[in-house]
C-alpha cells in the first residue's frame, strides 16, 4: 500500500475514481479512503494529510507497529512516535534518502460478531 496525503478527500476520489477509473475498496470516516487502478496491485491510501504526515510514501503493514519500533528505535530517523488510530496505531520515520515510510498494523481490530 501506498501512502498519498490530500487536502480533502472528496475532491481526491472524484479524480482517482472519476477521471482516472480507479476503483474504491474502502473509507474510514471522511478523510480516509483506499482506491486502486481496476485489476491493478497496488493500492493508493488517500488520506487528509495532517502536519505529521503530510509527506507521500509507502506503507508497511506490520504485527504491532509499538513492538517493531522499539526493537529498530536506534536505527528511526526522524521518528513520528506511534499514535493510536481507528483499528490499530500508526506510525512513520525518515528513509536515509529523506523519504517517508509509514507503518501501521490492525491490532485493536475487533473481530465480528455473528
Amino acid at each position: 500500500m501506498f501512502y498519498q496525503p490530500v487536502p480533502e478527500l472528496n475532491t481526491a476520489l472524484d479524480y482517482y475514481c472519476n477521471v482516472l477509473g480507479w476503483d474504491e475498496h474502502w473509507r474510514e470516516g471522511d478523510t480516509t479512503a483506499a482506491v486502486s487502478p481496476v485489476n491493478g496491485n497496488v493500492t493508493l491510501m488517500l488520506d487528509v494529510s495532517s502536519s505529521d504526515s503530510d509527506a507521500p510514501g509507502p506503507i508497511l503493514t506490520v504485527d504491532d507497529v509499538q513492538s517493531w519500533v522499539e526493537k529498530r528505535r536506534p536505527q528511526l530517523v526522524g521518528l513520528e512516535e506511534p499514535a493510536q488510530i481507528p483499528g490499530g496505531w500508526w506510525a512513520s520515520f525518515a528513509d536515509p534518502f529523506g523519504g517517508r515510510i509509514y507503518l501501521i498494523d490492525q491490532s485493536t481490530e475487533q473481530e465480528p460478531t455473528e
